[in-house]
């Protein structure tokens, strides 16, 4: 395929996105609300609180979440200011955004449910696995961890989307899965900040795919925790990441972890994994 159709069928989808046409089937207008309050120099609990309980069943998932076993107080609470007081604004605001993609997810119909059904499930293990390396090996916030994770491949979901209303690319499968495994970290990005996510959320999911990339200060940060997941993840399949030689892997290096071993056999990953993946569910 000519980079020429490549090139344009991504400033398509970008300019579609820059200009407000993208709107994913079953995300609740809520999500916009929240990250808009999430964005504020200073969150207001009591507006997010507000936010939250205009949408009932985003009310429900979040009062859930703050009483399961992962954030479990003494008492278990059935209001979202005191869901809110245990998750704290961060968490909240994950899984608002996880409550969202589920929506979409179960409203797609056709030839792509069974990719993006895929495609959220292994969203879900990269964003446990994010959040279980930023509490044991990294200094980064975990909940930001757990959202990069949650949101790295949002590209693809988005592009699929997008393919799904022009003939010329649905029906050309050598054109969009050049879209989609060469242009989703630059769409995810393009969409994030739309959507007012922290900038080094949107970093992340921009730079999940460069797995030999170097940082300019050498310092951690998500896209290596991302990247490091999906390494872990891809162990042992026919994924190109499984071919990497860990240790020509600079994110594992920066992160501290050993370059053969499976996570899941390193004690301190292992010991918070558990209580992580029932952060989502997972």
């Amino acid at each position: 395929m000519s980079v020429s159709v490549f090139t344009a069928d991504l400033n398509a989808l970008r300019e579609d996105i820059t200009e407000g046409r993208v709107a994913l089937p079953g995300v609740p207008r809520i999500l916009a609300h929240v990250r808009e309050e999430l964005a504020r120099p200073e969150p207001e609990p009591r507006r997010l609180a507000d936010c939250i309980r205009q949408d009932p069943g985003v009310s429900a998932y979040v009062i859930k979440m703050a009483n399961s076993v992962a954030v479990r107080g003494d008492v278990d609470t059935g209001t979202v200011s005191g869901a809110l007081q245990r998750l704290g604004l961060d968490l909240t605001g994950v899984l608002v955004t996880n409550y969202s993609l589920m929506q979409m997810v179960h409203r797609i119909r056709g030839p792509y449910r069974s990719s993006v059904l895929e495609l959220y499930r292994h969203s879900r293990e990269v964003a446990v696995h994010c959040h279980a390396l930023a509490r044991s090996c990294a200094r980064l916030n975990s909940e930001r961890a757990l959202l990069a994770g949650l949101l790295h491949d949002i590209g693809k979901l988005v592009t699929l989307h997008f393919a799904s209303g022009k003939p010329e690319l649905r029906e050309d499968w050598r054109r969009l899965e050049q879209l989609l495994d060469e242009g989703h970290p630059d769409v995810g990005a393009a969409l994030l900040r739309v959507w007012r996510f922290p900038e080094a959320v949107v970093a992340a999911v921009e730079a999940h795919e460069n797995w030999i990339r170097e940082t300019d200060d050498g310092e951690v940060d998500l896209a290596d925790v991302v990247i490091a997941a999906q390494l872990d993840l891809r162990r042992d399949s026919d994924h190109p990441m499984a071919e990497l030689a860990a240790c020509r892997v600079p994110s594992l290096e920066r992160l501290g972890l050993p370059p053969d071993v499976a996570f899941g056999d390193w004690p301190p990953f292992a010991r918070w994994h558990e209580r992580s993946r029932q952060l989502l569910a997972v």
